[in-house]
């Protein structure tokens, strides 16, 4: 049963995160993209996601029992997976994407800076886990 609700919440954090993607997605083309244009809004887009999606961690781990490393792990594991599994999937069955030009979603020298939006789904668990334990030890 644990387990269970440990995946309930992880999904329902990381569908948060994916509409924060698609809205983040949504400002970049027809906001930035237009003032700025793609080489400059790519990399701020990817930047602005990366600080969303660990927003969105700071605010959902409280509901997790973050007790050890590992458990931290998985679930940004679980969370990175789940936006692999989304890009990949949607690219390529929605938008008829092929497998090279999702690629290009990790492509740093293009300026997109997705791959630092994966990092923070993975790490973010650890790095707020931590923080907390540190303030607990921290005296009042």
């Amino acid at each position: 049963m644990r387990q269970a609700m440990f995946l309930i919440k992880a999904t329902t954090a990381w569908i948060v995160m994916v509409m924060a993607a698609i809205a983040n997605g949504f400002f970049r083309e027809s906001i930035l993209n237009p003032y700025l244009g793609e080489k400059l809004s790519l990399p701020i887009s990817g930047l602005t996601l990366s600080a969303l999606v660990f927003a969105i961690a700071y605010k959902t781990v409280k509901y997790f029992q973050l007790d050890s490393i590992i458990t931290c792990l998985i679930l940004g594991s679980l969370w990175a997976f789940l936006t692999f599994l989304f890009e990949y999937g949607f690219g390529y069955y929605i938008q008829n994407m092929t497998i090279d030009e999702i690629n290009q979603v990790f492509n740093i020298m293009s300026g997109n800076l997705f791959i630092f939006v994966i990092i923070t789904a993975l790490i973010s668990p650890v790095v707020l886990a931590a923080r907390k334990k540190g303030s607990k030890e921290t005296p009042s």
